[in-house]
């Protein structure tokens, strides 16, 4: 690299199993799936001769770093994004070649990529993938959009793939390869100049061809099985299953009525290659979309699917923050730049700064054992970790407040907070003085919402004890006026969320919320769900209330009825930091065992929604006043 000349990066994932090189005579252990791998360069590298002036170099993370120089060790890992982005190429390769791998990645190379590319596919960018097929804020797409969907229609993609259901599965595997769950694999591929996957030592894909083909395959199943849950007619929904039979039987209807079939397409290669197309888009500073808060939810608190994996817990927090596009501002700010900072002094200051930044959100981040298991949990002070600090390295839970791609809630995020030391605490480094508002403490919660059922499915019965609790604190408050109580009801039990065509989470319309809401009541009144068919809207309306498992329905004395994490308890404190666009629920810290709202801090129990309460709504509360509150 000192030198200038060109060279290709190898991205791969480590593997377990240890083999043996000589590298300038001298013999060095490496791992399985590296020595697998090399093979693949020196193909790829005589296979593209012309591009070099002499003989190509390479660049390989366990051979290019002594592995045994701690400081050497620590100083190229803050490099990783300039040597990858300089990189004339970044091989990336996803392993041996097995099952029909080969043939759909050749698939890729020769018909779906190249033929998606001429539709038009990439200008759909991985934002408005989202609003697929009608683009309601972007009509000028929906030309694009019927190329398209020409293309899923013509005979070479349904010979290469849609037909073919020994394709199907193996994209189903290829989008369940180890390479798209590791962390340090993201921004390998986000900030290269050039990509190429390899499989094996012999099969080559261009990188805007892999992409291509990946949101194609994507756009296509979503387009063919999503219209059969669009119609709340049974009549209807049976046709379009009729046509779905007729046309589909050769491919997708074998595959997904077929035996042996375990497990969903997984959304993280889609979303780990959206990283790149968000990256190159860009544009104006704007960093909404790329910043290292929005790097690390898509990463670690997915929408879909589990967040990616990392061998080191300070990793989580290095292998993206490189790659995200406001790392000057992060460090402007104060986050301390150095690999060797113990990994929760990084966590804590992480936070700190993003908080300090406007991204007040984070608050309402859970752990998945706090989500599922209120009582048994581990307590951030048992981690060492302030409650106000996200912790990184166990798996979390998505609030259901705020993080949402959604103007109304981006808004708020991008103001600056000020934050300052507390003279009530001790230690000043564990502790955040942050404006907000104490809307008063709960008077009463209902139950924990929970199931007996496994995975996390809906049990009716219990379901039926939260809808009724929700509505009684409704129909006990003041504040929610009697024309808006029902809405109430059918609002609060989902956090006012609904799923979009894609099942991508947005604010829910009243209209289809009120009919899941109608559909869900009479599934409850029975204590089973609907046998044949379910409607869109009782999906949407289900599958919400399953992310709400954990929740407990609350009243406060002033009368905001919401839900908050079940680790409340009465006499918990209601919170809003000035700016966020969700709410917390607060206890007083240490030897403040009384919960009032005179404490000299307060610990973050977790997220919480009340109805009718936004940020602009508090401001405008007359008996509600600003003030600082220290959070420890």
């Amino acid at each position: 690299m000192s030198e200038n000349r060109p060279y290709i990066a190898l991205s791969y994932v480590c593997g377990k199993k240890k083999s043996k090189i000589h590298v300038n005579g001298q013999e060095q252990g490496i791992y399985e799936n590296l020595y697998l791998a090399l093979p693949a360069l020196y193909v790829f590298a005589l296979q593209n001769r012309c591009d070099w002036e002499r003989e190509p170099y390479f660049w390989i993370d366990q051979v290019s770093i002594d592995q045994s120089d701690a400081k050497q060790k620590a100083k190229q890992m803050l490099r990783m994004t300039d040597i990858y982005s300089r990189a004339k190429r970044v091989l990336i390769w996803l392993g041996p070649t097995c099952g029909n791998l080969k043939a759909l990645l050749q698939s890729f190379a020769r018909v779906i990529g190249p033929g998606a590319r001429r539709a038009g596919i990439l200008a759909i960018g991985p934002n408005l993938a989202t609003s697929w097929p009608d683009f309601p804020n972007n009509p000028e797409l929906r030309t694009g959009r019927r190329q398209v969907e020409r293309f899923f229609s013509s005979d070479d993609f349904r010979c290469a793939f849609a037909n073919r259901l020994d394709m199907l599965r193996a994209f189903e595997d290829l989008t369940w390869n180890e390479w798209f769950a590791r962390t340090w694999t993201i921004q390998e591929h986000t900030v290269a100049n050039a990509t190429v996957f390899a499989l094996g030592d012999d099969t080559f894909v261009d990188g805007d061809d892999f992409i291509a083909s990946i949101l194609c395959c994507t756009l296509w199943f979503m387009s063919t099985a999503r219209p059969l849950m669009q119609s709340r007619f049974l009549f209807l929904r049976l046709f379009r299953l009729l046509l779905f039979w007729y046309y589909e039987k050769p491919g997708l209807w074998n595959y997904l009525t077929g035996p042996g079939r375990s497990r969903e397409w997984n959304s993280r290669a889609s979303t780990m290659l959206g990283e790149r197309r968000k990256r190159q888009r860009q544009q104006n500073g704007d960093h909404t979309e790329t910043n290292l808060k929005a790097c690390l939810v898509r990463t670690f608190i997915p929408e879909s699917t589990d967040g990616s994996g990392c061998s080191w817990e300070i990793d989580r927090i290095w292998a993206l923050f490189g790659m995200c596009t406001d790392r000057s501002i992060l460090e402007t700010a104060g986050f301390p730049l150095d690999y060797n900072t113990p990994w929760r002094e990084a966590y804590r200051e992480v936070s700190r700064t993003l908080i300090r930044l406007g991204h007040t959100d984070l608050l309402g981040i859970e752990s998945k054992g706090v989500a599922n298991d209120a009582k048994n949990n581990t307590s951030s002070r048992e981690t060492s970790l302030p409650s106000w600090t996200t912790d990184w390295s166990v798996p979390l839970r998505r609030p259901l407040c705020g993080l949402l791609e959604d103007g109304l809630f981006k808004a708020a995020t991008h103001l600056q907070v000020a934050l300052s030391e507390h003279t009530h605490v001790s230690s000043q480094a564990n502790t955040l003085a942050i404006n907000g508002y104490c809307l008063g403490p709960i008077q009463a919660l209902g139950a924990t919402f929970t199931t007996s059922k496994a995975a996390g499915e809906l049990d009716y019965v219990q379901a039926d004890i939260y809808l009724r609790e929700i509505e009684a604190f409704v129909e006990k408050t003041a504040l929610i006026p009697s024309r808006l109580k029902a809405h109430a009801k059918a609002y609060i039990p989902v956090h006012g969320l609904e799923y979009n065509y894609l099942a991508i989470t947005c604010r829910a319309d009243t209209t289809r919320v009120m009919r899941g809401f109608g559909e869900m009541k009479k599934c409850t009144a029975q204590g089973e769900g609907p046998v044949l068919v379910i409607s869109q809207d009782l999906l949407s309306y289900k599958t919400f209330m399953e992310r709400c498992l954990g929740k407990r329905p609350f009243i406060t004395t002033q009368g905001h009825v919401g839900l908050c994490t079940g680790q409340a308890d009465v006499g918990d404190v209601l919170g809003a930091v000035a700016g966020a666009p969700g709410l917390i629920i607060l206890r007083a810290a240490g030897k403040d065992t009384d919960h009032g709202l005179d404490a000299g801090a307060f610990e973050v129990m977790g997220e919480a929604f009340a109805y009718g309460i936004m940020d602009g709504e508090i401001a405008g509360m007359g008996d509600v006043e600003e003030r600082h509150i220290a959070l420890c």
